[in-house]
Formats: structure tokens, C-alpha cells, sequence
């Protein structure tokens, strides 16, 4: 397929050490409890959150149909989640997203990246570039506000 590469790129700080914070996104099936626009999020295959090759089954608000994603590597020594997404009714291929966490040891802080690469028609570009924008600005400051208490 013919389509322009789209890359999004989004980072946030959190007042907190980064082994609780990894606690919480290294479970690739519990998007759900802490992301503010995923209405169900259920693994399939009775496989648990850390199987590399974990289908999680997702709706989002605002997003017509399901989603799926597949967990691709789960590192603990670089604190990241590395998955896919399976061809669906979103008008994206050769996705691949990192969810990642860096300690800021003098601070006692975490810095959390959003990112991912895909491809996409060059007309729904600017539209699939907002929303993803958008989708992991909203886990990032969800994340924030979780640790922060507020």
C-alpha cells in the first residue's frame, strides 16, 4: 500500500521513582485502568499481561469499532512495552508504538515517551497524527495525575 509515514512523538515527567510507574504500564492488558479513553480493554487467548505475542482488544471513546493490539517485546531492564497493531478499521499499516519509562535517579522522577511509527493515506495523515497526538497525551497526563494524587 502507498501512504505516507506518520510519526508521533509524546513525553511527560512524573513525580514519582519509576518502579511503581513501571508497575502499572508493564501490564500490557491494564490499559484500561489507568487510560482515560479506553472504554474495555480485555487480553484474548487467556494469555496474561507480559506474553510476548498478548492480544489485547481495545474501544476507545470517540473511535468507531474494536482494536487490536499485539505485544511485541517487554523489556524490564529498559522499562518498555513495544506492540503492533492488527489490521482493523483504523486506515494504518506497519504500526509499531514504545511506551517507555526512564528513572530520573537524582530526583526520584520518571519520564514517560510515548511514541510510534506507521503508515498511513496522505489525505487522513493530519487527522491520524491529531488523534494519536491526542491518545497518548491523554495516557501520559493520566499517568501523571495517577502518581501525583490528584
Amino acid at each position: 500500500m502507498e501512504g505516507k509515514v506518520v510519526q508521533i512523538f509524546v513525553s511527560g515527567l512524573i513525580d514519582a521513582p519509576v518502579a511503581p510507574v513501571w508497575k502499572l504500564v508493564r501490564d500490557f492488558g491494564a490499559l484500561g485502568a489507568w487510560h482515560p479513553d479506553v472504554v474495555t480493554c480485555r487480553l484474548e487467548d487467556g494469555c496474561d499481561g507480559t506474553t510476548i505475542g498478548a492480544r489485547r482488544t481495545m474501544t476507545m471513546k470517540n473511535m468507531g469499532g474494536e482494536i487490536e493490539e499485539v505485544l511485541v517485546a517487554l523489556s524490564d531492564e529498559a522499562r518498555q512495552v513495544i506492540y503492533t497493531l492488527s489490521p482493523g478499521p483504523l486506515p494504518v499499516w506497519d504500526y509499531r508504538a514504545v511506551l517507555a519509562l526512564l528513572p530520573i535517579t537524582m530526583e526520584d522522577r520518571t519520564v514517560v515517551s510515548w511514541r510510534a511509527t506507521y503508515s498511513a493515506p496522505p489525505d487522513l495523515q493530519l487527522d491520524l497524527q491529531q488523534a494519536s497526538t491526542g491518545i497518548f497525551t491523554g495516557g501520559i497526563e493520566a499517568l501523571i495525575s495517577h502518581f501525583s494524587g490528584t
